[in-house]
């Protein structure tokens, strides 16, 4: 009897000493370690400590509110807003109520939109116009009775802040 418990304390006690090697191989710490290296990859691809996601919501809420605004301000034509806000190579004509603009080499114009509630506004898309992230698209839909039409604003970023540069639409 003394033999055996001799043996079986002499058994648990390599058993605690082997488990305590020190090493841990848990498949957490695996998860744990990748999840650490992709939030710093994921950190090194923006600029300013931004993720990518984060830069995108960002320029997406600065160019939403911006349209709702130059939205307005068209509809209300508010000509002094207009031109505080259009890039260069913007040109607000009061005479006539057209934006004059360039896009692809060519030099358009386009009516001020008329007056929208936000009731027949509807945000249909958006996205970066180039790869270095310095033009942004926003794309609308303004519905009248059955039908809509849409409107594509474009803007370019100057600095920290975003310009109007001009819109396409067929209303």
């Amino acid at each position: 009897m003394l033999i055996t418990r001799a043996f079986v304390v002499s058994a648990l006690a390599m058993l605690l000493l082997a488990g305590c090697s020190g090493k841990d191989d848990s498949p957490d710490l695996e998860v744990r370690q990748l999840s650490g290296s992709n939030g710093e990859i994921t950190e090194t691809l923006t600029d300013g400590g931004q993720t990518a996601d984060e830069a995108f919501m960002a320029d997406l809420s600065a160019t939403l509110n911006l349209s709702f605004k130059i939205i307005h301000a068209m509809g209300e034509k508010d000509y002094s807003y207009l031109e505080s806000v259009a890039a260069p190579g913007v040109t607000v004509n009061k005479e006539e109520n057209r934006v004059y603009f360039e896009r692809g080499g060519e030099q358009l114009s386009w009516d001020f939109l008329q007056p929208v509630t936000l009731d027949k506004l509807e945000y249909r898309f958006s996205t970066y116009v180039n790869e270095q992230q310095k033009e942004f698209l926003a794309g609308f839909a303004i519905y009248s009775g059955d039908s809509h039409s849409t409107v594509e604003i474009y803007f370019v970023k100057q600095g920290d802040v975003w310009l109007f540069n001009g819109l396409l639409t067929n209303a």
